[in-house]
Order: structure tokens, then sequence, then C-alpha cells
């Protein structure tokens, strides 16, 4: 079945759509998690150690990017895009608890330069998520 110029151009237009929300809304996942996660993060390290919730966020993110480089064993599109938005996902809520856990150790093995630890662990942290 001969398929017109017009016709293709349709499929076309729709498959890019659809990509490009299923892009942002992978992109939108870690900022998403960042947000929910912070609070209880901070919850989370008055209740418990602060250097035993870093290191296990820490082998979170760890195990993620683990799982992310075997992404390329699968085939399937759409289990491709389903599996790469759960993994945002969990890295988002790893990375909210690191984020917050690692201003928690700073602020008490450095309490007498807080505002220098402070600016050295957020521009390594950026860095690290660059």
């Amino acid at each position: 079945m001969p398929r017109t110029l017009q016709h293709m151009c349709i499929l076309q237009r729709t498959c890019i759509h659809d990509y490009t929300t299923a892009s942002g809304t992978i992109l939108a996942a870690v900022p998403l998690c960042y947000v929910i996660v912070c609070p209880v993060a901070a919850w989370l390290l008055n209740k418990y150690s602060s250097r035993k919730i870093l290191l296990a966020s820490l082998g979170l993110i760890s195990c993620v990017t683990v799982v992310f480089s075997l992404m390329g064993y699968i085939s399937n599109n759409l289990w491709y895009i389903i599996a790469t938005t759960i993994l945002r996902i969990v890295q988002g809520i790893g990375g909210g608890i690191v984020d917050v856990a690692a201003f928690a150790v700073t602020g008490v093995m450095f309490p007498e330069n807080l505002a220098l630890t402070t600016a050295i662990v957020e521009s390594s942290l950026n860095v690290a998520i660059a």
C-alpha cells in the first residue's frame, strides 16, 4: 500500500512530537523529585545518621548509573522511554538526598567556615551533575 507524501509528513510530525514530549517528561523528572525529596531528606537526616544517609544515597545513584550503562540493550523504544523515566526518577530521589546530606555533613564537619564549605560543596555538586 503506497503512502502519500502528505501522509508520511503527518506520521513524521506525530512521531517527533511524541518523542519530544517523552524527552521533556524524562528531563523534568529529576528536578521534580528534588523538590519533593529534599524536605523528606531533611527529616531523615534528623532521624538517622547523616553519614549513613549520604552513603546510602550515593550507593543508590551508583546503582542507577550502572543500570543506565545497560540501557543500550533495550531495543524497543517504548520500554526504553519507560525505563529511562523510572531511572531518572530514582536518580532524582538519590540526588535530592545527596544534596541535602552533603550540606548537613559539611555543616557538622566545618561549622567555623560554613559559608566557604557550602560554596565548595555546591560548586562540586553542580560540576558533578553537569
